[in-house]
């Protein structure tokens, strides 16, 4: 049994981790900056974790949505196609609307996609294989219908995605949106129901 005060230890890291990624950008990231920002320990961090790789693994694991709060095993797939098309939107909307408030994971993600390393790589894979019993239920409920949900939902993730970086980083519209704001926010809301819901009337 993990005892109380290695949780609290675990937790002051990770919150050093949040903490310098929110401060000063996912570069600055480093074990000994980790351990001075934590006031713990380097041999003990690498006790606790493995290795630095395994940490940010671990810190990814916990502000990732998708992996987080609704990874395969805990979203249970309906074969009721009225309780799934509520499912799905949910899904697609809360991602955006967690990814869009979440500045640290937004640089992890700007990352992932802008740096290719094998570090990067594990963790997209790691988010593939947690992302993969949904997109395979959904894929078999509509083997018959074919529509590519796959595609459809690749699109929609990267899109909204894309759109908050942009918006964040170049401060600017796209297509006339501005997501920073209430407003363009809910047009992509909006136009994420319509596009589900045409997937749904197949």
């Amino acid at each position: 049994m993990i005892s109380k005060k290695r949780i609290l230890t675990e937790q002051k890291i990770l919150d050093a981790v949040h903490e310098i990624i929110k401060n000063e950008g996912y570069d600055a990231l480093g074990i000994n900056k980790i351990s001075k920002v934590a006031f713990v320990p380097k041999p003990l961090i690498y006790r606790y974790f493995g290795s630095f790789e395994m940490l940010i693994r671990t810190y990814v694991s916990k502000i990732d949505y998708l992996t987080n709060h609704l990874n395969g095993k805990e979203f249970v797939i309906s074969d009721q196609k009225i309780e799934l098309k509520s499912q799905v939107t949910r899904l697609l909307i809360e991602n955006f609307n967690y990814f869009f408030d979440n500045n640290n994971f937004q640089s992890i993600i700007l990352k992932s996609i802008s740096e290719k390393s094998k570090f990067m790589t594990e963790l997209s894979d790691r988010r593939e294989e947690y992302n993969e019993p949904i997109l395979n239920n959904l894929e078999n409920l509509f083997k018959d219908d074919q529509v590519d949900v796959r595609a459809i939902s690749a699109i929609l993730v990267s899109a909204t995605y894309f759109l908050t970086l942009h918006a964040k980083r170049n401060n600017s519209k796209f297509c006339g949106i501005d997501v920073k704001t209430e407003a363009g926010r809910d047009r992509i809301v909006s136009s994420i129901n319509s596009i589900v819901s045409l997937m749904f009337k197949s």
